[in-house]
């Protein structure tokens, strides 16, 4: 129904890389994909794993770390807004491969940075372990990437207001888009988002976001709501509810509205039905059905 097309994005205020001089290794110009001289070169392949050296790992929380891969200074992941890639690792003796969403705008230069999140062991027997093996890697460690593959063409001002409810790592496509939008002058998109989580540690990138939503007061605006909080919390507290999505984002009525939804199952159940097994959109079910959206209007991550 949209015209798909692409808005360059800048991810501001970034810490000089210039300290990561001399570390990367293990990828070279030479694999760059060819590009023309006046577009930046392209990191990844869709046609086979390449190796990519983390140079800075930062804490985010008790399970949580921020991982920045290093690039060639001239080169970009080549992800579109909003795509993600694959990881592959060796764990235990097995293989193990899952989708990840950068938290770096599209368009960044020499590398990409992941908030990762380490999960509880897997008891259904399939491998796992990955977050837990991204989160202990260490400076001069490798990453084997592929991709990317696209989830959603995000196009500049198809939307007068766009909602998003995200839930933990959720997060980071969402982040991926309002990227996009805030960095764009011509981009009049207004973005409204609800983020939760458990608690108040488990909030990614919170400074990040804050600091968007000071400098765009009038096109973004962010709404924390956490399960358990004191009482020196200021945000909405609970499950994403129709009253907290009325509250917080809009209503079904208003023209030219679309909501976006990523999360774990159990809060997309609640919120807006989970996908299919075959990763379709499926029937859209949760609050917010209850609040009268369609599914025209609500895509889920």
């Amino acid at each position: 129904m949209f015209r798909r097309l692409l808005s360059p994005s800048r991810l501001a205020g970034m810490a000089s890389l210039s300290t990561a001089a001399g570390l990367f290794s293990g990828y070279t110009l030479s694999h760059a994909e060819e590009s023309s001289t006046s577009e930046p070169k392209v990191a990844l392949s869709k046609k086979e794993f390449r190796s990519f050296k983390v140079f800075q790992t930062t804490p985010l929380s008790s399970n949580t770390a921020l991982i920045r891969v290093q690039l060639p200074s001239d080169t970009k992941l080549g992800l579109t807004v909003a795509s993600c890639l694959s990881i592959t690792a060796e764990i235990d003796g097995q293989t193990v491969g899952r989708p990840y969403t950068p938290c770096s705008a599209a368009d960044t230069l020499g590398y990409a940075e992941f908030v990762i999140k380490a999960y509880p062991p897997r008891e259904d027997g399939k491998p796992g372990g990955m977050g837990r093996h991204l989160t202990s890697l260490k400076v001069g460690d490798e990453i084997q990437m592929k991709g990317p593959w696209k989830k959603y063409g995000y196009v500049a001002n198809d939307f007068k207001h766009l909602g998003m409810i995200c839930g933990g790592t959720g997060l980071t496509p969402m982040y991926q888009v309002v990227q996009a939008i805030l960095n764009n002058p011509e981009d009049d998109t207004k973005v409204s988002m609800l983020y939760a989580n458990r608690t108040e540690e488990d909030i990614l990138l919170k400074d990040r976001l804050d600091a968007l939503a000071a400098q765009h007061p009038e096109q973004f605006r962010v709404t924390y709501t956490l399960d358990t909080a004191d009482e020196k919390w200021q945000g909405e507290t609970g499950y994403v509810t129709q009253a907290m999505v009325e509250r917080c984002l809009f209503t079904s009525s208003e023209d030219g509205a679309q909501i976006f939804v990523c999360g774990p199952p159990p809060m997309m159940k609640a919120v807006s039905g989970n996908k299919t097994e075959k990763k379709k959109q499926g029937e859209l079910a949760g609050c917010l059905k209850v609040c009268g959206f369609t599914s025209d209007n609500v895509f889920k991550f």
